[in-house]
């Protein structure tokens, strides 16, 4: 690990997520521009996003380096034994520490590192950390309705359904349906990354 890369905030067996510094700024320019990513990002079209833009957030310690939100925070996922090398993002948005409730987001962006259980790794780490460390009460998700993977993904951490958001995003063909799936702090219990050989996710 080189001095300029920050420590991993929260480890796990495969991945660790840490926050973003100027040497990511490669990374986080591509995944901005990555028409997969935004589609899967809710986005009907890419927006682009200057050089410059990302770097201005990453000098000025921008919570959300990617998406430019407030109200929460982006950590950039890597793998565990290769800190400097972000394959994803994961965050929590929109934390509302009076009413203890926040929405979760994570994508494994490079498509080498899918498939292998390591988005859900991460959300067991992010969603540990919303409850153990943050003491918030609800952890929620918003997911298109055509979005198998990510309904399929909810249902694996125990996440119900609270409903359906309708017509709630706008695109450039018409309008998409947002299924919203959520957690309480009493109901999460530790979980097992599904890759076939029932191991843990978290030591």
């Amino acid at each position: 690990m080189t001095m300029d890369t920050p420590l991993p905030v929260l480890r796990g067996e495969r991945i660790a997520l840490r926050v973003f510094c100027l040497r990511d700024a490669g990374f986080l320019l591509a995944a901005a521009n990555d028409a997969d990513y935004q589609r899967a990002a809710f986005a009907s079209a890419v927006v682009p996003l200057a050089p410059a833009e990302i770097e201005r957030r990453l000098r000025e310690g921008h919570r959300s380096p990617l998406t430019g939100a407030y109200g929460g925070f982006e950590l950039a996922v890597t793998p565990v034994n290769d800190p400097p090398s972000p394959i994803g993002v994961a965050g929590l948005y929109r934390v509302d520490r009076d009413n203890g409730n926040a929405e979760i987001g994570a994508s494994i962006i490079a498509p080498e590192q899918r498939g292998q259980g390591l988005g859900f790794e991460t959300h067991v780490l992010l969603i540990d950390y919303a409850f153990e460390h943050l003491g918030l009460h609800r952890v929620y998700a918003h997911v298109k309705s055509s979005n198998a993977p990510a309904l399929a993904l909810c249902d694996r951490l125990g996440f119900r359904v609270e409903g359906t958001l309708r017509q709630h995003r706008r695109l450039a063909d018409g309008w998409l349906d947002l299924r919203v799936f959520g957690v309480l702090r009493d109901e999460w219990r530790p979980r097992t990354c599904p890759t076939g050989d029932g191991g843990p996710c978290v030591g």
